[in-house]
């Protein structure tokens, strides 16, 4: 999956509003288009740490919206069912009936951090894919490819109306209309959720 450059965005917006914006011109519109995207759920990611023995908690992975999936894999190779998502309550009533250590099969979200139930007994690693906010950064555009069409809309129709151009409405139309066709393309995976 390749890279949208903004240098192609500027040019785009340029050419079909008949512009000369330069360079850090449109960073502005980019950060909306990107944080909206966001917001359909459109950017996937992964990491995979690690859990000692007796560890509870695990931090945020950079840009985390919602967990997809959070899996547990033993260090001989086996995979486990995903965790299930608990309420904090529920964790914390957990932690306070039970003091034993396992394989953990329950986590909160909470606070920036999961939690992990039942504390690790041995060392794991977990996958966990999520949904992620895409960095307010318009010179490292992450989405793909198949992005370039609805975010040069976007990014068009946002400059257009913030300079008062009349042709904000039919980019308006362009925008909504990519964004609606990605949205029914983009493979999905439910959120997890209590």
């Amino acid at each position: 999956m390749a890279d949208i450059e903004k240098d192609s965005i500027l040019e785009f917006v340029n050419d079909v509003l008949n512009e000369k914006f330069q360079d850090g011109d449109i960073d502005s519109e980019i950060k909306t288009v990107l944080t909206k995207l966001s917001n359909k759920d459109l950017l996937v990611a992964s990491v995979t740490p690690t859990i000692n023995a007796n560890d509870l908690s695990l931090a945020y992975p950079a840009g985390f919206r919602a967990m997809v999936s959070f899996t547990l894999t033993d260090q001989s190779g086996v995979s486990y069912d995903p965790l299930i998502k608990i309420s904090h309550d529920d964790y914390r009533s957990f932690k306070s009936n039970d003091s034993g250590t396992g394989r953990p099969e329950r986590y909160s979200d909470f606070n920036n951090t999961f939690f992990l139930w039942r504390p690790s007994n041995a060392e794991y690693d977990v996958l966990m894919e999520y949904y992620k906010n895409h960095p307010l950064d318009p010179d490292n555009i992450e989405f793909g490819e198949m992005f370039e069409e609805a975010i040069n809309a976007g990014v068009t129709y946002y400059k257009a109306r913030n300079k008062n151009k009349q042709s904000y409405g039919f980019w308006k139309g362009e925008w909504l209309e990519a964004v609606k066709e990605i949205v029914q393309s983009f493979p999905r995976n439910p959120r997890i959720v209590p």
